[in-house]
């Protein structure tokens, strides 16, 4: 009754509130694993969300063993299958198909339907038709397989091949691939895989296709790969039972009108889906071979029998018949109603105890059930921890204790080869009271001894069934008697069943009398793929946040020496990028920036003026005003820096906060004219921080202002230049900013006043100009170290220029300052028309005289020379 009134409610709840997200669950057929089924088909769950409002489709990953268990359980709403499997659930549980897989397995090629195909090797002259496989070994990928093995063994029924009693040799070789590898390399003569398998690997290069002749081929111009076989439907989606029908229309639809560009189309390698195919002819095939549902038929059993041995069943029924009369015909002649009573009786006990019998066979079997159940429970929860343990060392030790849980079970535990030491054994054990056992093969494990090194060598998998009579070490059974341990098994972690590489083991320790069962061998060695490829994958993982890791160092330390050619450029920038970068993060945090964007402000502002590595040095370091063209190179800097950056994604947040951060809020500044609120936050906020900082730095033609002064300015370009937001939170952030008096852009060495000199030497004597005295005069430390100064005035300098020409005087100024230099090489300026001045700190009048007459005996200019006071010449030059 609660379940009739859930079903009642189930389409209120879907449809009849609005805003409330529908959770709808998709079951998969995971034939590879969950990780793997979970890459292919989340998109398509991703996609459904975008397309049908408010539902929220998830994805189920099913092995084999839990499908058929989820669907009658009704654990999931919709189920996607191959098209054998499908029929069967139709069959038992009648699920209804919505749509079928349009498949895209080659790029522009689209099928709805695919086969199997039969081939050999080109070069096998003896095998022309299907009849020439008889007696000839042959390959198909799996007993189970419907692609693989059933569409080419109804083919060979039809034509009357007995496959399992023809052929010398039938294998399974577990993948479409190693089948036809098989066959290249004459490992078997023939074999058989689903179409497009062969289109596929000679697109990837992997065969040649022309190698191999494809036997019964049909010549259909509507179906692009070869075949053998007829064609099947492909992969359906079903609707369960229970499942709301305006659901499944809408999934219907959806899915139908997904297009190969869809990011879901892709994972799926697909090309979207139709109309649901007609699955009839999988009912056939699979009733034919009596196989999937159709195994234990009555009809299926009875018509293999009659098509195997007809005439022995023909003489046994024949030969029956006559026995059963004779029996009849002596039975009423001879047999008295004594003799009937005891075989009676005689037959009764007989059957109790065949019965009796039988009940001990049928608990066996339950108890096998159940056990079994109990490992396959175990196996689905750790494949579960698949996808929700990340770590490897967590998933590893919640692996192994969920591996003791079933009741023989007593100690597992997994030993990784190429870890770090500590990370390499992970167990857990219900041997409490013998720990000696865990150690034991741990010491095994880490020194490559024993069982181990036995084990390592195989590289697959080994069961001990029986420690007494299998060949251990004796220190080793002994340890297992005490406690109680009576089989072993251990698997390879391989993340490929075809790579012989395993990264590790996982062994289990049981107290089962009989061993490990066939079936639970199976899932553990299915469940140790599973955990190779998780720990294979998870190394890759770090190997590969390892090289992140490493390319970003290099990105920052190639972006830190451009930062330093700079710095070495002009020193002023050094200095002055770390206090814009403080003053930003001073300033953001008042404004309650978040702390990510904190610290992408403060990298860029490090890296603000990288661009100027592309600014001459004629502009970069010129100590005062810039002309117009001047200005227009230094405000290229924003550009270059953010092309600079721009292509490295490490940086490209910050290539866009350094592009934007001499734009002004009236919309005047550079490079783009933004406007108000169309310039980015963290921009205008180093904008701020930079101008404060200019404003609050010396210059060699301005003094620095005051942080009063300095925020004063601010307010007053508050909403002209700059965001009133951010000036508001400046004044607020920078109030008690204390400028130290060294931010100076004066040279502090004589290689830097050099540097600046640069662009104040007169070109005729080489001597500094007029303009670079000015500078020098203004210098406090300059005026304090020269007192005096020595001045060379020429006589008729310009008299001589009218008489003999200015480029004849140059010569002789220049020939001049040479002889001056000899004498006096500190600070000396050359002032027109014919003045020398002279810091010389160690140099005499007298020393200079003898250079005077030298000058005019060489030259001919007459120079008179004066000491004097340089504070005079402050006010000469003001």
């Amino acid at each position: 009754m609660k379940r009739f009134l859930l079903l009642l409610l189930l389409p209120l709840f879907l449809y009849g509130l609005e805003g409330s997200a529908v959770k709808i669950k998709i079951g998969v057929l995971a034939k590879r694993g969950d990780v793997l089924a979970l890459k292919k088909w989340q998109p398509t769950a991703t996609y459904l969300n975008e397309k049908i409002p408010g539902a929220n489709f998830t994805i189920v990953p099913l092995s084999f063993e839990a499908i058929d268990l989820a669907v009658r359980r009704e654990e999931v709403d919709f189920i996607i299958t191959n098209s054998a499997f499908y029929v069967q659930l139709e069959t038992k549980y009648q699920i209804n198909r919505i749509a079928t897989l349009i498949n895209q397995s080659l790029e522009h090629v689209q099928t709805t339907r695919f086969g199997g195909v039969v081939f050999t090797r080109s070069d096998s002259a003896d095998i022309n038709h299907l009849r020439d496989l008889k007696n000839k070994r042959f390959a198909a990928v799996d007993e189970e397989s419907f692609g693989g093995w059933h569409m080419a063994y109804r083919l060979f029924q039809k034509n009357g091949i007995d496959p399992y009693g023809d052929f010398a040799k039938l294998s399974f070789l577990g993948t479409h691939d190693n089948v036809v590898y098989a066959v290249l390399d004459k490992k078997v003569d023939a074999g058989t895989v689903r179409t497009d398998t062969l289109e596929r690997m000679a697109a990837e290069g992997k065969i040649e296709i022309n190698k191999l002749f494809v036997l019964n081929r049909y010549n259909d111009k509507n179906f692009p790969f070869l075949r053998s076989t007829r064609l099947y439907p492909e992969w359906p989606i079903a609707k369960l039972r229970h499942t709301d029908t305006k659901i499944a229309k809408k999934v219907a639809l959806a899915l139908m009108s997904m297009q190969a560009s869809d990011e879901a189309a892709k994972a799926a390698k697909a090309a979207g889906w139709t109309i649901p195919a007609n699955y009839n002819l999988v009912h056939e095939t699979l009733q034919a071979l009596g196989v999937g549902i159709y195994k234990d038929s009555l009809q299926t059993y009875i018509g293999k029998l009659l098509q195997r041995y007809w005439l022995a069943i023909t003489v046994g029924v024949v030969a029956l018949i006559a026995i059963i009369a004779l029996t009849f015909y002596v039975l009423r002649l001879h047999l008295s109603l004594k003799r009937s009573h005891e075989e009676l009786i005689l037959t009764n006990s007989e059957l109790e105890k065949r019965i009796h019998q039988r009940t001990i066979s049928v608990e066996q079997l339950l108890g096998k059930e159940r056990y079994l159940r109990s490992v396959m429970s175990t196996v689905s929860d750790i494949n579960r921890y698949l996808i929700t343990y990340k770590r490897v060392p967590e998933l590893l030790q919640k692996s192994c204790q969920r591996l003791i849980k079933p009741n023989r079970y007593k100690l597992s535990f997994v030993y990784l080869r190429e870890c770090e030491k500590q990370n390499r054994w992970y167990s857990a054990s219900k041997l409490q009271q013998h720990t000696e056992l865990g150690e034991y093969l741990h010491h095994d494990f880490e020194s490559g001894e024993g069982l181990a090194r036995h084990f390592l060598e195989k590289k697959s998998f080994e069961i001990i069934n029986d420690v007494q009579t299998y060949d251990v070490d004796e220190g080793f059974r002994k340890l297992c008697t005490d406690a109680g341990v009576r089989s072993v098994a251990l698997f390879a972690l391989r993340s490929d069943v075809d790579e012989n590489k395993n990264s590790g083991v996982i062994g289990i320790l049981s107290s089962a009398k009989k061993g490990f069962e066939l079936e639970e061998i199976k899932m553990l060695e299915e469940l140790s793929g599973d955990l190779g490829f998780a720990v294979e994958a998870a190394l890759h993982a770090q190997e590969h946040e390892r090289l992140k890791n490493e390319q970003i160092e290099n990105y920052e330390e190639t972006i830190i020496s451009f930062v330093k050619m700079i710095e070495q450029r002009d020193t002023y920038t050094a200095g002055h990028t770390a206090r814009v970068a403080q003053y930003s993060e001073m300033i953001a945090k008042k404004m309650g920036i978040a702390k990510e964007q904190i610290e992408k402000l403060t990298k860029a502002a490090i890296l603000h003026d990288i661009g100027k590595i592309s600014t001459p040095d004629a502009v970069l370091l010129k100590p005062g005003k810039l002309n117009d063209l001047e200005y227009q190179m230094i405000k290229e800097h924003v550009v270059v820096g953010y092309e600079m950056l721009k292509g490295i994604k490490l940086y490209r947040d910050l290539a866009d906060i350094m592009l934007h951060h001499h734009e002004r809020y009236d919309g005047t500044g550079y490079p783009d004219g933004l406007k108000g609120d169309e310039i980015p936050l963290l921009p205008a906020i180093m904008s701020v921080a930079d101008a404060f900082d200019a404003m609050t730095s010396t210059r060699i033609y301005k003094r620095n202002k005051s942080t009063e002064e300095a925020l004063e300015e601010l307010q007053a370009l508050r909403g002209a230049q700059f965001h009133p937001r951010v000036v508001d939170a400046a004044v607020e952030a920078l109030k008690d900013v204390e400028v130290s008096t060294s931010i100076s852009q004066s040279p502090k060495n004589e290689i830097e006043r050099e540097r600046l000199a640069y662009f104040y030497k007169n070109p005729v004597t080489g001597f500094y100009n007029e303009n670079y005295l000015k500078l020098m005069l203004h210098q406090k430390e300059f005026l304090q170290r020269h007192e005096t100064v020595y001045q060379l005035q020429a006589d008729r300098i310009m008299e001589l220029e009218m008489q003999e020409g200015v480029q004849e005087v140059e010569k002789r100024l220049e020939e001049a300052a040479h002889i001056i230099y000899g004498v006096c090489s500190m600070m000396n300026f050359y002032v027109k028309p014919g003045n020398f001045y002279l810091f010389c700190e160690d140099t005499k009048p007298a020393q200079l005289e003898p250079a005077i007459a030298k000058i005019a005996q060489q030259t001919g200019l007459e120079f008179t020379l004066q000491t004097r006071k340089t504070q005079e010449l402050k006010g000469e030059f003001n």
